[in-house]
């Protein structure tokens, strides 16, 4: 494994780079695309981030349901959340 580093790093002088997010095929298509192709790609494409933040949204509002509804265990994934409530007279 060294051997394969040290040759990359000093003959060859590749990098290896991790996108911090990726991309679906429809965000990398609109990136590439030429202003002519965006044009014809706008309702479509308008459509794709109303969706995505939807969605976000959607994800944030159960993350806080979780934390006021499951109690946290290890391996607390198998937990199924439940609101909690008080009996009558206890």
């Amino acid at each position: 494994m060294r051997q394969y580093r040290d040759v990359f790093n000093t003959e060859y002088n590749i990098g290896f780079f991790k996108p911090k997010k990726d991309l679906c095929a429809l965000c990398e298509k609109w990136k590439k695309a030429t202003r002519e192709e965006r044009l014809s790609m706008v309702r479509e494409y308008g459509d794709h981030l109303k969706n995505y933040k939807r969605v976000k949204q959607l994800r944030e509002e159960e993350k806080n349901l979780q934390s006021v509804y499951c109690k946290k265990y290890p391996g607390g994934e198998k937990v199924v959340p439940f609101p909690w409530q008080r009996s009558e007279g206890h």
